[in-house]
């Protein structure tokens, strides 16, 4: 179908490469979607805890999103502006700075083999897993970029050789794609993706020497960090030979900025398989005590200010209706949870705690288990799915006051995208305990957005301050409960919380009962790949 253009129509491609399928949208000067291709592509498991993806199969579905994209809109390639790249983050790959080869398949987030090595950098850091969270803003885990760079060095022969040889260069997905887009011209990263490999200081937005030394990684093995929005160079071969690469953020903050969360004080929360909520603290960094992660937010220039936030995961979301589906087999599919939680107005007096691996922010309880208090003879099916959709809530809540006592900010509202927001009774429940405004868009890819908008931003096509003002179609939920009802409720899950700890015994009581991230930061390692979309 062509798109009827204008005369003077320009357009962004942003290229959403995320953990199962890469994504391309075209957008218009007026941030309007005009066109998206979608392709899927496999992660390969060779031992229990390994997840890592061909370099080349990622690049190659990259390759057939765009030409699938410019195939079906029809537009001509000089009214495009400019690209933004938005990315599953902390996947880091090694290739050869010689032959833009691959050394190695890509080791994807929520792998884990590097547990082992992990707890032997803690020994190091004489037990402190948050001793260069000072630094970086994050917590020694399995999740972040540098412990995967340095299990590769230390257990890949072709990368460790390429190390000694001066030959091995490292990056995150963005990279990968800017590097091979610019034909091998490029070896660059924004700050988001930067921010997440334990190697960046977060006050300077450089590669810290020290932290570079400790992990043993060579800085000159780096990309170039740049804003999040600039030109990285143009893209060499292909459909779009010519265009320049503009803009670039890491998925979870692509999101923040395409749900136009700008100011000091906005936060979204996506909810998927599990929940990321990220809260924008404005251009200082904020060391959180409550194990949130500190992470650089967006750049949107290269003499713009640095933007910061405060980010919490909930482990289960849409993978705890999963298991109501498929174990319990109390919803037949996933279009029918609104309609079986709305036979009730309530869950009965029925408290559900999901910690079916342990409880993360901000209890930090890995001794606690899934628990399912209140159940009578009354207690019905649809009772324990609105009881499940409040729990997703409760955690929000809990993450979103953490998040206002680290920052000493109150959210005003939260905007929310993900496959679980169809469901309207989640969202409702949401405003009713957070007793603030809950803001869905109707039509927005919140991550494909925010890297256009990057991009249209770095290209002259969009201004921030006309997206401040300008926002797309949106369904707003208010608060429908008395200070009374959810003070009462509140006080009933953190009486349900206290009944799911304790539960694995096997571990030393004082040390379950810290505030420290333990074990291989189960919070992120939950495979959040599938996708689950609820019709509406």
């Amino acid at each position: 179908a062509k798109h009827h253009q204008t005369d003077m129509s320009k357009y962004i491609v942003a290229i959403d490469q995320g953990t199962s399928s890469s994504r391309c949208i075209i957008y218009d000067e007026n941030g309007k979607k005009i066109s998206s291709s979608n392709q899927e592509f496999s992660s390969i498991h060779l031992h229990p805890g390994w997840t890592e993806q061909d370099p080349f199969i990622i690049l190659d579905s990259v390759e057939k999103c765009v030409e699938g994209v410019l195939e079906e809109s029809m537009i001509e390639i000089n009214d495009i502006k400019g690209i933004g790249i938005t990315n599953q983050r902390e996947t880091t790959i090694a290739w050869d700075k010689q032959t833009g080869k691959p050394l190695a398949n890509a080791i994807v987030w929520l792998d884990v083999r590097n547990n082992h090595l992990v707890e032997e950098l803690q020994k190091k850091a004489g037990g402190d897993k948050d001793f260069l969270r000072s630094r970086c803003g994050l917590p020694l885990s399995t999740y972040f970029s540098a412990t995967k760079m340095a299990w590769l060095i230390e257990n890949d022969e072709k990368v460790s050789s390429a190390i000694k040889e001066g030959r091995c260069a490292f990056g995150t997905v963005d990279s990968w794609l800017i590097y091979n887009l610019t034909g091998g011209k490029v070896h660059a990263t924004d700050v988001t993706n930067a921010s997440r490999t334990m190697l960046m200081d977060l006050n300077t937005c450089q590669w810290d020497s020290y932290m570079c030394q400790f992990f043993g990684i060579p800085m000159d093995s780096l990309p170039t960090i740049k804003s999040s929005a600039e030109i990285y160079g143009v893209v060499e071969n292909g459909p779009l030979k010519g265009i320049p690469i503009a803009g670039v953020l890491g998925d979870q903050q692509a999101a923040l900025v395409g749900q136009s969360c700008l100011n000091a004080g906005e936060a979204k929360n996506t909810y998927g398989t599990g929940c990321f909520m990220l809260f924008n603290t404005g251009t200082t960094p904020v060391q959180s005590k409550h194990g949130l992660l500190s992470t650089v937010a967006f750049k949107l220039g290269k003499d713009a200010p640095t933007t910061y936030a405060l980010e919490g995961s909930i482990a289960v979301a849409g993978v705890g209706l999963k298991w109501l589906r498929d174990r319990l087999g109390l919803i037949k599919d996933f279009h029918t949870i609104d309609q079986e939680a709305s036979r009730v107005d309530n869950t009965g007096d029925v408290y559900f705690v999901p910690a079916f691996s342990g409880l993360f922010a901000p209890y930090w309880r890995e001794d606690a288990r899934g628990t399912i208090v209140g159940i009578t003879q009354y207690t019905e099916a649809c009772h324990l799915i609105r009881a499940l959709l409040e729990a997703i809530c409760f955690q929000t809540k809990e993450i979103a006051e953490s998040m206002e006592k680290d920052s000493n900010q109150k959210l005003k509202r939260l905007k929310v995208d993900g496959g679980l927001t169809n469901s309207k009774v989640l969202l409702q429940i949401q405003s009713d305990l957070l007793n603030i405004p809950v803001v869905k868009p109707d039509d927005v890819e919140a991550t494909a957005f925010g890297s256009a908008f990057a991009a249209g931003v770095a290209t002259g096509l969009y201004s921030l301050s006309e997206f401040k003002k300008k926002s797309a179609e949106e369904h707003t939920y208010n608060n429908n409960i008395s200070d009374e009802e959810r003070e009462k409720r509140t006080k009933k899950w953190k009486m349900a919380v206290e009944r799911s700890l304790g539960w694995i015994q096997n571990k030393p009581k004082e040390e379950s009962n810290t505030h420290s991230h333990r074990g291989p930061l189960t919070a992120y390692v939950l495979p959040l790949v599938m996708t689950i979309t609820i019709g509406t």
